[in-house]
This record gives C-alpha cells, sequence and structure tokens, in this order.
C-alpha cells in the first residue's frame, strides 16, 4: 500500500467511520483513497472549521474516535476552531494535514507554514510524518494519545508523500487503550463515610454520569439527596422526577441556586462546571470523574474517585448508608416550585416576537423524548437550560470553547452517526450566519436535520451585557436576513413564525417533513432571569 491506502485501512481497522474534510491539492491522494476504498466514508463540508466541529461532535455522542481533514495552509489554519473545542472537551478527535513537499517544509513556499508550532498550542499531540515508513510508528502514538489521555491528536502529511510505498502491516484494534479505571473498594467507602456526615447533600450530575442513570437516582433515593445537572446532565434523569431541581450556573434556576447556597456537600459526577459566581467556593465535594486530570480541576474536593460513574455508583449505592431527610427534600422541592412559577409567564404565549422560554417549552413538546438536541453558542443556550426539563434527550454543545458556529455542523455529524434518532438543532442568528453553508451540506447529504432559529436581530448576550453596563451596543446589531429564503435556496423546507400561536404547529410540521428543514422564530433579545436573583 502507499501512504494514503496504509492510512484509510489504519482507520477503517481502527473503526473510524467517516472522515470530514474539505478538498485541497494536498490531501488529494488521501480523498481518492477514501472514495476508493469504500470507508471510512469522506464527507465533504463548506468550511473546514464544520469539518472539525462535526468530528468533536460524533466523538461526544458516540464516545469512539473520529476524524477530520484539510489541505495545508488556509484550510490546516481553518480545522483549529473544531479542534478546539474537541481538545478542550477532552474528546478523541484526529486530524490529519496535508504538508507542503518535503523539500519545500521551512522555505517561503506558497501556504507553508509551521503546522506543529502552531497545531501543539491547542491539541495534545502534534507530528509530522517526515518518510513512509514512520507513518506505521507515528500514527499509534496519535492513537494513544486520543484513546489514552483524552487528547485532540494531529498528523501533517507531506504532499509528496502520499504515494510512496508503505512496507508494514497496519495494526490490529486495540480495545484496552480505552479501559476505564477501577477505583479500589477502600477509596469508594471512604467516599460513603464522607457522605454519611452530611445533613443537607445534593448531587451534581453531568454528562459523565450518563452511563449509570439507574444507579445514580437509586443513589439520590437512598442518600435521600436532591439533583442539579449541568448542561450536559439534560437527559441523564429525567427533568419530572421529583428529586431534580433544575440546572446551575447562569443556565441554571435559582431554586439550584439557593439549594447549593444551603447545602452542606455536594456528590459532584461526570462534571467538571463549577461556575464561580454561581456556586459556593467552600461546599465540601466529593467527584466522581472518569479522567484523574479532572477531580479537583475546577475546585478543590475533600474525596475524589477515578472511574466510570457506571462501574462506581453502583459500588458507592451499596456502601452509601440510607438516610431520611423529609424537610431537606420538602425545601428543595419548594424551591423548584417557586422558580417555576417565577418563570411561568415567560413560558406562554406573547409577542410578537414570542419569549424564547416559549420558545424552548413548545420545541420540548414538539420533538422525541429522546431526541438529539444541538446547541449553537448565544443567549439562547442560557433560555435552554433554564428552560428544557429533558427525558432522554442527549444535549450537544461547545462546551469549554464556546464557538459559534457549532450547532449546524455538529448537527450533520449527529444525525449521520445516530441514524434513526430526531436531531434538531438550537441556533441563533448569529451563529447561523457563521455556518449558512452548512445548510446546502446538510441538503446534499438528506440528513433529516431540523434547524431552530432564535432570530432576534442582535449578538444578545453581547447586547445585553453592554446595554447593562452602560457600553454603546448598536455593533451588535445583526442585518436583517430572510432565512426562509436562504434556506429554501439552499436545499431545505422552510417556515417563518410570524406569530406565537403559529409556533406549535410550524414545529411539528417541520419536524415531520422527513428531510432537512428550518424554522425561523423571531424572538425577544431580552436575557433570561438571572438565578442568582431568587426574589419576584
Amino acid at each position: 500500500m502507499n501512504v494514503a491506502q496504509y492510512l484509510v485501512e489504519q482507520l477503517r481497522v481502527w473503526g473510524v467511520q467517516r472522515v470530514y474534510g474539505l478538498v485541497g491539492d494536498a490531501i488529494l491522494d488521501f480523498v481518492d483513497a477514501l472514495e476508493k476504498a469504500g470507508g471510512p466514508r469522506f464527507v465533504a463540508v463548506r468550511h473546514e472549521a464544520s469539518a472539525a466541529f462535526m468530528a468533536s461532535a460524533e466523538a461526544k455522542l458516540s464516545g469512539r474516535p473520529a476524524c477530520c481533514t484539510a489541505t495545508t495552509g488556509p484550510g490546516a489554519v481553518n480545522l483549529l476552531n473544531g479542534l478546539a473545542d474537541a481538545a478542550l472537551d477532552q474528546v478523541p478527535v484526529l486530524a490529519i494535514t496535508g504538508q507542503s513537499a518535503r523539500s519545500r517544509i521551512g522555505t517561503d513556499q506558497k501556504q507553508y507554514f509551521d503546522q506543529q508550532r502552531l497545531f501543539s498550542s491547542v491539541v495534545g499531540f502534534s507530528q509530522l510524518v517526515a518518510a513512509p515508513e514512520a507513518l506505521p510508528a507515528v500514527l499509534p502514538l496519535a492513537w494513544r494519545a486520543m484513546l489514552g489521555e483524552g487528547k485532540a491528536a494531529h498528523l501533517s502529511v507531506p504532499m509528496d508523500l502520499w504515494r510512496a510505498e508503505v512496507k508494514a502491516p497496519v495494526r490490529q484494534e486495540e480495545p484496552y487503550l480505552g479501559a476505564r479505571h477501577h477505583p479500589a473498594i477502600d477509596v469508594v467507602r471512604g467516599a460513603a463515610h464522607r457522605m454519611g456526615q452530611s445533613a443537607r447533600p445534593v448531587i451534581v450530575c453531568g454528562h459523565g454520569a450518563r452511563t449509570a442513570r439507574e444507579a445514580l437516582i437509586a443513589l439520590a433515593e437512598r442518600w435521600q439527596a436532591p439533583i442539579v445537572r449541568s448542561l450536559g446532565g439534560i437527559g441523564v434523569v429525567p427533568g419530572h422526577h421529583p428529586l431534580v431541581v433544575g440546572g446551575y450556573g447562569a443556565a441554571g434556576s435559582a431554586a439550584s441556586h439557593r439549594l447549593l447556597q444551603q447545602a452542606d456537600m455536594a456528590l459532584v459526577v461526570g462534571t467538571t462546571w463549577w461556575p464561580h459566581g454561581h456556586v459556593p467556593l467552600d461546599l465540601p465535594i466529593v467527584q466522581i470523574d472518569v479522567r484523574p486530570g479532572n477531580v479537583g480541576r475546577d475546585a478543590e474536593v475533600a474525596w475524589g474517585i477515578v472511574g466510570d460513574a457506571a462501574a462506581v455508583l453502583p459500588t458507592l449505592l451499596e456502601a452509601v448508608e440510607p438516610a431520611s431527610r423529609p424537610d431537606w427534600l420538602s425545601q428543595a422541592q419548594a424551591l423548584r416550585r417557586d422558580w417555576e412559577a417565577r418563570v411561568a409567564p415567560l413560558r406562554r404565549a406573547g409577542g410578537p416576537p414570542v419569549s424564547p422560554g416559549y420558545l424552548v417549552t413548545e420545541l420540548e413538546q414538539a420533538i422525541a423524548p429522546d431526541a438529539v438536541v444541538v446547541l449553537d453558542v448565544g443567549d439562547h443556550v442560557l433560555w435552554f437550560g433554564q428552560f428544557f426539563r429533558g427525558e432522554q434527550h442527549r444535549v450537544l454543545f461547545s462546551g469549554t470553547w464556546r464557538s459559534m458556529g457549532f450547532g449546524i455542523p455538529a448537527a450533520i455529524a449527529a444525525a449521520l452517526c445516530s441514524e434513526g434518532r430526531q436531531v434538531v438543532a438550537l441556533v441563533g442568528d448569529g451563529g447561523l450566519a457563521m455556518s449558512a453553508g452548512e445548510l446546502s451540506t446538510v441538503a446534499q447529504l438528506g440528513v433529516p436535520v431540523t434547524v431552530v432559529v432564535a432570530d432576534n436581530g442582535w449578538l444578545a448576550m453581547e447586547k445585553n451585557r453592554m446595554d447593562k453596563a452602560g457600553l454603546a451596543s448598536e455593533a451588535t446589531r445583526l442585518p436583517a436576513v430572510d432565512l426562509v429564503k436562504l434556506a429554501e435556496a439552499s436545499g431545505l423546507r422552510a417556515w417563518r413564525v410570524e406569530a406565537a400561536g403559529q409556533l406549535p404547529d410550524v414545529l411539528r410540521a417541520a419536524l415531520g417533513c422527513g428531510g432537512p428543514a428550518l424554522v425561523d422564530v423571531p424572538v425577544v433579545a431580552g436575557p433570561p432571569p438571572d438565578p442568582r436573583v431568587t426574589g419576584g
């Protein structure tokens, strides 16, 4: 095999199903090899950042390594935005970029730059493949960085190397690289002992608790602890469960905010989100996370357990003594009722423009209980976190990097790697503008993604902050664009909600049309309620 064929075959053996990318002259042979091999599938995009966002989203949703590719120069640089998302959210993504021919490396050749110097500031592993015989050695190093250390990885391949012969065989799959740590029983019992000293406990769950849904609920009931969830924790426990109080942070509820202030211990499972200003910094924490580096990363812990929640929580459940805290649970439920009563007017129809709280409420009613909901970045995320209760939903978002433009590419990847599951992208008009070219990708692929646009005409999060600070905010105004015409020109079916009463029927029509669709919903640009303001 040549280098291109070897790389494709190795990715196939390792289980990579898709390579997202944009064709450029430094990767032509690699794309050719992908097409001729019949797998992994090459998914063509309109912008390289989208390719990396897609790979990041696939890795987040599936838990498996995902791959993206781009040519040298500007193509490689464009990948960095999505790669940063994967790197900071600790998901396994491999980026493969073309590079100038070996004889031109280090010269003033067009589009040449030192890729390792730039990429190493973002990913955990970046190497240049300097010779064909080096590929069989370098590629497993990248793979180990991804699976063993949770890092994004990058390989540069000079364009004159693709057709060079590789004589080594490909490596077989190495499932032990993804093996989870199992903590010693004494460590779990130590946590149970600490937890037994609490009188007002709270469980904080994130996406990492998703593998242990039943055990988490059983533990909360046995320990008599209310549950607070991060944005990624939506769908881990049904939002209607009596122990669930709501989210925390700016996208959370006043009920959760007050409960955390009154708690004397938090069991944090599968999340590192501990937003200063929204949580008490002196609250004793017992933390469970699959990655050692995540334990105590954002807040000092009283006790830490390294391991997958699915392995840890059943053992912890057996070790924790049952408790009875009727007053504490009643207090938590009263806080939740008070919060729900406070925001109830924002859930009702009004306008136009409509309340984003009404949009989120009706969207939850319309979509399947196990739908994948992809969020772009903007004010709509705060509204979503506050108003979306969740059942078995999976929510994808740009967690730490927080890049606008994530939503539509990520929804495409979600639809490709979870066939049969409903996929909805909730995006702002600002985020849509950054990845509008991918609407035609949605249509070309024919994936049944429904894009719902919270259209307020502003970069609302920035506008609201500037207005609050007394700063001039005119620069955050967005030009009016007919999103229905844009979507239809790209090959989607499209609707615009002209009156709030139309919203339920329009959402159901879009979701039921059987193909790609967009719904433009004019919404108020005002901020959601501040969870830290607990009154009135």
